[in-house]
């Protein structure tokens, strides 16, 4: 119980100190001179560098659970960075404004891998979004 409070406590006063720096036109993170809206060049460089990993990450968890190679039929890309999430329903575009998803990996991996989507190469995946069906679905048939 302790702990969670002390917790808060150093969360609210990191709060103050930033939004202090915000305001007098310092990097919120280190307090010197900052280049673009909130932080210096080598904070940016920082959470830039973090936030790859991150998503790096999610995504290999999420290749994990939902498996390495495209799932339509006659696909066999089995490539990481060509291999994208499908919502097996469709909607895709809706539900990533609906729950403002920036990344599609992380959001996963945050909702504990749901069902209701698959991993498809991104040629498919755009197909069947463009044209309602996968050319390789329709060689199979």
């Amino acid at each position: 119980m302790r702990n969670a409070h002390v917790r808060k406590i150093q969360s609210e006063s990191k709060a103050r100190i930033r939004k202090r720096r915000h305001a007098a036109g310092l990097c919120v993170e280190c307090g010197v001179n900052k280049t673009d809206i909130r932080h210096c060049e080598a904070c940016l460089k920082r959470k830039c560098e973090y936030y790859a990993n991150l998503k790096a990450k999610a995504k290999e968890l999420c290749l994990a659970h939902y498996g390495c190679q495209c799932m339509c039929p006659g696909c066999t890309v089995t490539i990481p960075e060509f291999l994208s999430v499908e919502h097996l329903e469709g909607g895709g575009i809706k539900h990533r404004k609906e729950n403002k998803i920036g990344n599609m990996w992380l959001w996963l991996v945050r909702h504990n891998y749901p069902e209701g989507f698959a991993v498809w190469c991104f040629n498919c995946n755009l197909a069947k979004g463009f044209f309602g069906a996968c050319p390789h679905s329709k060689e199979t048939q």
